[in-house]
Order: structure tokens, then C-alpha cells, then sequence
């Protein structure tokens, strides 16, 4: 292994609450882009059906 990657294992080693605290905030980002670009690809497909749908 090069000295970063058992730098990084070392340091995940001794400070495990940091370590996971870590993986938990890049999951949950990782969820809120998704989320977000999800939603704003929803509201455009509903702003097309609304006018779309409405009667004449």
C-alpha cells in the first residue's frame, strides 16, 4: 500500500467516531443532490402536465 492509503487506514484506525461521522455526512450530501435534482426534474415535468391537462 502507498503511504496515503495507510496514512488514511491509520488515522481511520484511531479516530473512529470521526471516520464514520465522515461517511455519514458524504452519504447524506450524496442523498440531498440527488433529492434535489430529482425534485427540480419533478416540478418541470408537473409545470408541463398541469398545462397539459387543464380544460380549455
Amino acid at each position: 500500500m502507498s503511504f496515503n492509503t495507510r496514512w488514511n487506514y491509520r488515522d481511520a484506525k484511531r479516530n473512529k467516531f470521526r471516520a464514520l461521522m465522515t461517511i455519514i455526512g458524504v452519504i447524506g450530501c450524496t442523498a440531498l443532490l440527488v433529492s434535489a435534482f430529482g425534485m427540480y426534474d419533478g416540478m418541470n415535468d408537473l409545470k408541463e402536465w398541469e398545462f397539459i391537462m387543464t380544460p380549455n
